[in-house]
């Protein structure tokens, strides 16, 4: 982590650059990077010097490193040198690589040069023995082509294994789209015909192209093996690609009655559960055989997924039903977390019946069950109902001293920020009390650090490579490798450095910092909470921000809500850049603002169209920012819309509090998007404006 005094130009020294090779992005050197790295820098310098276009240098230093360099940085240089040079230089390279390491990392590495060289016999050599249900799935289709391109007798073996052991994957798909007419050839046996066939049909899935699936479904569904990935596959066809959910049910049940113990079994009553479900009227048997596709599960993971369904079922029948089911199963899931949705769903439903009482039930029955983050939610909203008079306090006392309770409840509240600032709101705390409790984060009591990894990453910082580091922090994490906080920052701030140069850069540390912390090994504190919150674009957040009187810790939250710093992104909707602005709101913000042409690819003009945007709600909306908030993601009209339902629901009240409203609008996306706001308008208030989060909390909800 960052610790408290150390000055942000200090960390950044570490990051400098080789004045001749680098330019880094914009420090001078103040320590040569070769005297902190040492024998690592041959690996750093040889990637420097293939940017500059120098290979022969490059592979000489990447030879020495092989040699001299740690584990990390000598394997890397192994595997840079499998692109370099002619085809028997890099064959002779993957040899080395082979020897050196021989797992399937170095394998899949060298698959890809042999099938580059044509080299299929190396290929299979290389890979027989390989197991096609668990294996790199790239690693299985350069196989599976080098023998049909070498016509090896186990090729379609292989392939039909590949095909339906696994879930199916972009390399399946791939291999499939270029091989379908083999695949499918006149000259097969029935084996391989009904092989081919349950081949087709998983890509029909594979495609979502259902009612296909179905069809192929009903033409083999006596001679289909029911193997776990094929039941899986039919269910999800018989869900989506038929409208004969009772009839498709009882299939399942007969597969059901035909396996035992296994995950076919699972499957066959977890999808006889789902096409009751989906039939209506069949509610009793759906949930009969969601249990008894948790007692069938063979995995955590899989139970979990059948009492989502089966909690989700109960609550459609009733919310009473959906509660006497969270008491009965909570202790029995094992992991919290995936439900967080499905309470996420129940809350809104308990306000809009005036169920006031039952948030007290389910945090006090389910705390230790269900994540920080749900506890802290419905011990909150708890509190707020009693604070205005909803709810009754349970256990008779005064209705300040239980809601403060339920506040308390709700500072410990995981690594979810909205509730947490929240009730220290509520609760009045400030000063050092405040700052405890913004820096509280969930400790990963198990982390063990790989400080060779870290080195790795932090070279590239050194020697002015931020291209190679976030694709391959992204590599390390995803294999389970740990990065402290520490680290984590490092990189973020030397990232946010180059962000000046490179916008692209901006999410990339704000990704790493996030990850980071929510996975701490140490506690956070005040500055490394600032890489969480940065403030890019300040030149222009702050220009804009002072033309439309909005306060900078305003639009800093929306801007990260909406595009987390990514000047590029592109929602699905067509929502563009840093503010995510529509091309309709955005010509209509330029005729008012008489703009001729305008561009939201354009970073200033992105945010001043997005700061104007919001400052004009906000008039509209009577000086309401909450409002404006909603307004910004799901529309004007839409919001007043909830604003009087929201009221009926409360008895009809002239005035509701804007955190209640939040807590019954009918959309998760538009409930979330209000929490996101108001917490990172908290933190940045707290962190850059000298601002209490009760300062920003009053300017935000009445």
């Amino acid at each position: 982590m960052f610790k408290t005094g150390i000055k942000k130009t200090l960390i950044l020294s570490l990051f400098v650059n080789i004045s001749v090779l680098t330019s880094g992005c914009g420090q001078r050197a103040e320590v040569m990077p070769q005297k902190i790295f040492k024998n690592d820098s041959d690996y750093y310098i040889a990637l420097l010097q293939l940017k500059a276009g120098n290979q022969k240098n490059a592979e000489r230093l990447f030879l020495h490193s092989l040699k001299k360099s740690s584990a990390y940085c000598a394997r890397r240089s192994s595997e840079e040198l499998t692109k370099l040079g002619n085809v028997q230089e890099r064959i002779k390279a993957c040899e080395q690589l082979l020897k050196k390491y021989g797992d399937e990392d170095a394998e899949l590495t060298a698959a890809k040069v042999y099938a580059d060289a044509s080299e299929y016999a190396k290929i299979i050599r290389l890979t027989d023995g390989l197991d096609m249900a668990e294996c790199s799935n790239t690693l299985a289709r350069l196989r599976l082509h080098a023998m049909r391109e070498k016509n090896d007798t186990r090729y379609y073996t292989e392939a039909y294994r590949w095909f339906t052991l696994r879930p199916l994957s972009a390399d399946h798909y791939n291999f499939y789209s270029s091989f379908a007419e083999e695949l499918n050839g006149e000259d097969a046996d029935d084996r391989e015909t009904v092989g081919r066939n349950i081949i087709d049909f998983r890509i029909e899935v594979y495609r979502r192209n259902y009612n296909a699936a179905y069809e192929k479904f009903m033409q083999m569904k006596d001679s289909v093996p029911l193997i776990p990935q094929l039941v899986s596959d039919i269910g999800k066809t018989c869900l989506y690609g038929s409208s004969s959910y009772l009839n498709d049910a009882q299939i399942f049940d007969r597969y059901a009655a035909q396996l035992k113990g296994n995950d076919s079994q699972f499957y066959a009553y977890f999808y006889a559960g789902r096409l009751y479900d989906k039939a209506e009227n069949y509610s009793s048997l759906a949930s009969a055989r969601f249990k008894s596709a948790m007692d069938a599960a063979g995995s955590d993971a899989n139970y979990d997924n059948a009492l989502w369904y089966l909690l989700n079922i109960s609550l459609r029948i009733s919310s009473d039903k959906a509660v006497d089911a969270v008491k009965k199963y909570c202790g029995t899931w094992h992991d919290p977390a995936y439900f967080d949705d499905f309470f996420e769903m129940l809350s809104p439903i308990l306000l809009s019946e005036g169920r006031w009482n039952v948030f007290y039930d389910i945090y006090k029955t389910a705390d230790g069950c269900a994540s920080d983050a749900v506890i802290a939610k419905y011990a909150y909203i708890y509190g707020r109902l009693v604070q205005e008079g909803f709810a009754s306090p349970v256990i008779g006392d005064t209705h300040g001293s239980e809601a403060a309770a339920a506040f308390t409840r709700a500072l410990t509240s995981g690594n979810d920020v909205y509730y947490r600032v929240m009730a220290v709101d509520k609760l009045g705390y400030g000063g050092e009390q405040s700052d405890e409790i913004l820096c509280n984060s969930v400790l990963n009591d198990n982390f063990v650090k790989d400080s060779d990894a870290e080195q790795l990453l932090l070279g590239y910082a050194a020697f002015g490579l931020p291209e190679m580091i976030y694709p391959e922090w992204q590599a390390l994490t995803s294999s389970g490798v740990r990065i402290s906080l520490e680290c984590a920052a490092r990189l973020s701030v030397f990232l946010n450095a180059c962000g000046q140069n490179m916008n692209d850069y901006y999410p990339q540390a704000l990704r790493i910092a996030s990850r980071a912390a929510s996975f701490a090994d140490v506690p956070l504190t005040k500055e490394s909470l600032a890489l969480l919150y940065p403030r890019n674009y300040s030149q222009f957040v702050q220009e804009k921000c002072t033309k439309f009187g909005i306060d900078e810790e305003i639009m800093y939250s929306l801007i990260r809500t909406e595009s987390f710093f990514d000047p590029d992104i592109v929602s699905s909707a067509g929502a563009v850049g840093l503010t995510q602005l529509m091309d309709f709101t955005a010509g209509d913000i330029a005729r008012k603002l008489k703009y001729s042409e305008y561009s939201l690819e354009d970073t200033e003009q992105n945010i001043e169209f997005g700061t104007y945007y919001l400052a004009e709600l906000l008039h509209r909306l009577d000086g309401s920012l909450l409002s404006a908030f909603f307004s910004y993601n799901a529309g004007i009209t839409r919001v007043r819309r909830w604003m009087q339902s929201s009221k009926v629901e409360f008895g009809g009240r002239t005035v509701l509090p804007d955190d209640l409203f939040l807590e019954t609008i009918p959309y998760t996306e538009t409930r979330d998007y209000g929490r996101k706001l108001i917490a990172a308008a908290s933190m940045y208030g707290w962190i850059y404006y000298d601002k209490s989060v009760c300062d920003v909390i009053s300017a935000i909800v009445r």
